[in-house]
């Protein structure tokens, strides 16, 4: 895909649901995420529509903690919120950089923030339940 950033590789997961909302693509050392607003990303007005926010937020929260856990882990959204500041426009890449709070024994905490350039779009903050494999 073209205007995607040199230091963004392909992510491909096992999940359907997350393969419909992509392509998402990973920065290769830190827990940024990125994908450009398709049309199938949008809202009428041609703005990511919030339900991709959402799942794209809780997507990208839930794989950094997995990624980051120190002992194989799957985990289930307990708690996630999102608060809209603005629209990602449709061709715009959209980034989604996420902070681990703490990764507990059996909770893990996350907040995110998306923007596109210096133009925040969104903030979320999410819960998981950790389930060791």
């Amino acid at each position: 895909m073209h205007d995607v950033p040199g230091n963004f590789e392909l992510l491909t997961t096992k999940s359907p649901f997350n393969e419909s909302i992509g392509p998402i693509y990973k920065h290769k050392t830190k827990y940024i995420y990125g994908t450009k607003i398709q049309n199938k990303h949008c809202n009428l007005r041609e703005h990511a529509h919030g339900g991709l926010i959402s799942a794209f937020a809780d997507f990208g929260m839930g794989y950094s903690i997995i990624a980051a856990a120190k002992a194989p882990v799957d985990i289930v959204t307990v708690s996630l919120t999102v608060d809209y500041i603005d629209g990602a426009r449709l061709g715009e890449w959209l980034e989604l950089d996420v902070a681990l709070n703490k990764i507990g024994n059996k909770m893990a905490f996350a907040q995110a923030h998306f923007h596109v350039n210096d133009r925040g779009v969104a903030t979320a903050s999410s819960v998981f339940s950790i389930i060791y494999k």
